[in-house]
């Protein structure tokens, strides 16, 4: 398989990332190991290397002398052609191995738009799409993630059993379940006796997992270090799981609840650590609302002194803006951004407060004020069209608190700039609003054009989602198993790799809704408040 794919390589774009052997990646001995397992994201690579889940599982996998777990991704277009014209099975990065001979395969999802790569992973590898036609010498596909952990359904025909919730103690569970047991049935139902496993064959009810202390939880120190340019390219250290905003539209609330901390301790331990077996030149803490993590300004300036000498850049992502905020921005970043973004979400406080996003106006223009006080020059605001109850006097409210915010800019630069980053409302399962109506395409454009003709001037600039992805997201996001089909006819008539825009195309997915008659109008409409929702065997 080397040597063939020794050939084609010149023949496609970014090879590197086909070629394995990355700083960090860890190759075992196939005949010495019991079990084989493959993880990937069925996205590109360069997307795929920047997900954490992966990085955990592989190193918790490897960890652990007789299992030995290799990666895998989705090719790009020209990989794929080569593949199919040179009969080649889709293969892992360490040991190149087609991924048919792995005895499990799991697939971290992410987004309701890699499905169809997911069915084309499977595909390519010669595995049989459905869960139904496999046999047992075909390998137990599972999958896990935010996408499925919210509501699995629209793939479960393609899918074995999925864990829901946190892998970290899972996967080991799920590995000894796997080794006690031969055939496919026995381990299936094993399997879904596993708090946090759904097998879609046997229909049990799974409850979300949960890690309780994340200083316990097994974290890698030696990740894998990419060859080419990924979407996150630094060392990542998770201080904290879970939020406590408990936004109503938020599904990241409700897959990642209850919060929980790193010790300060642990996780300046980890930076040390990773910075040492990585090279990295930026550290980033992560979690889904940093200001909130209890030793921030601890953790933020010990590390800041450390790194300096190193000429390693701290980076502070989801910071609540504030002055507090701000100023630890100040301090601790080498590479000082020109740039901070704040969600006020909705543009009037009454639809603020309906959303339970606790941020009013006066805190908001207080915090950009703080902002360009330091000499930041550029503020990013996230904005939501068609919440629930919203009228036009909503949207003239993010078209007024643009303009506000760009105002206070005007008194400390005259480079102030607004970006107003409008994404279209999507109610997602387990949240607040998973019954809510979604707005149609129609109304998407509408609201976007009253803001393209009155959010204008000098220093602003407005971005939108594309409504045509936005309804698919949505479609799926509460979608029943009445989808797969759906998802194979696309993928049939071409439809893949459709989170990347020059590769999306709506009228292919129309084709496929209509091919299988299935209205996509029928999974928009609000929920009746008694009727069962198709994500009801998942409990958060």
């Amino acid at each position: 398989m080397k040597e063939k794919l020794e050939q084609i390589l010149p023949l496609i774009r970014k090879p590197a990332q086909y070629i394995g052997n990355e700083l960090n990646s860890i190759h075992k001995e196939w005949s010495a190991c019991n079990l084989k397992i493959a993880i990937g994201y069925p996205d590109l690579y360069e997307v795929g290397m920047s997900n954490l889940g992966i990085q955990i599982l592989y190193h918790i996998l490897n960890s652990q002398a007789k299992i030995l777990c290799e990666r895998f991704f989705a090719p790009m277009i020209d990989m794929e052609k080569l593949l199919i014209e040179k009969d080649l099975s889709l293969f892992s990065l360490e040991s190149f191995r087609p991924l048919k001979d792995f005895d499990l395969i799991g697939f971290s999802v992410g987004h309701e738009l890699t499905y169809t790569n997911l069915v084309n992973i499977l595909h390519l590898s010669k595995i049989p799409i459905y869960a139904k036609d496999r046999g047992e010498n075909d390998p137990l596909i599972f999958a896990g993630g935010p996408s499925v952990t919210s509501n699995p359904m629209p793939i479960e025909d393609f899918v074995d059993f999925f864990l829901i919730g946190d892998g970290e103690e899972a996967i080991r569970e799920i590995v000894n379940s796997v080794q006690c047991t031969v055939y496919r049935k026995d381990r299936l139902e094993k399997l879904s006796q596993i708090e946090g496993v759904y097998v879609p064959s046997i229909g049990n009810v799974a409850k979300k997992r949960i890690v309780k202390n994340l200083d316990a939880a097994p974290y890698p120190t030696k990740p894998i270090v990419p060859f080419i340019k990924t979407v996150h390219d630094r060392a990542v250290v998770e201080i904290m799981r879970g939020c406590f905003r408990g936004c109503k539209f938020c599904s990241a609330f409700c897959a990642y609840k209850p919060v929980r901390e790193r010790s300060p301790q642990k996780v300046i331990e980890l930076a040390r650590e990773i910075l040492k077996n990585t090279g990295y030149d930026e550290l980033s803490l992560i979690s889904l609302s940093s200001s909130d993590y209890s030793q921030i300004e601890y953790v933020a300036k010990t590390l800041a002194d450390e790194l300096a000498k190193q000429k390693v850049n701290l980076a502070l992502p989801s910071l609540r803006l504030d002055s507090m905020s701000v100023k630890l921005m100040k301090e601790t970043q080498r590479v000082r951004s020109s740039s901070v973004t704040v969600a006020p979400e909705a543009g009037t406080q009454r639809l603020r407060d309906l959303t339970n996003k606790r941020l009013s106006e006066d805190e908001i223009l207080s915090g950009v004020s703080a902002a360009f006080s330091e000499g930041i020059s550029k503020i990013k605001l996230y904005f939501m069209i068609g919440l629930p109850t919203e009228t036009e006097e909503d949207l003239q409210g993010i078209v007024d608190l643009s303009k506000k915010i760009a105002e206070v800019g005007r008194h400390y630069t005259s480079k102030a700039h607004v970006t107003s980053a409008v994404s279209t409302f999507i109610p997602k399962p387990h949240t607040s609003f998973e019954r809510e109506r979604q707005i149609s395409i129609e109304e998407t454009i509408d609201k976007q054009k009253f803001l393209k003709q009155y959010l204008k001037g000098k220093g602003l600039e407005l971005r939108w989602h594309d409504a045509k992805t936005s309804l698919l997201e949505g479609i799926f996001s509460r979608g029943d198993k009445n989808l797969s089909s759906v998802i194979v006819e696309a993928w049939k008539l071409g439809a893949r790799l459709d989170a990347w825009s020059e590769n999306f195309n709506f009228e292919t997915w129309g084709k496929a809704f209509c091919n299988c008659g299935i209205d996509m109008e029928e999974y928009m409409k609000a929920k009746e408040k008694n009727k069962e929702l198709a994500w009801n065997k998942i409990i958060m």
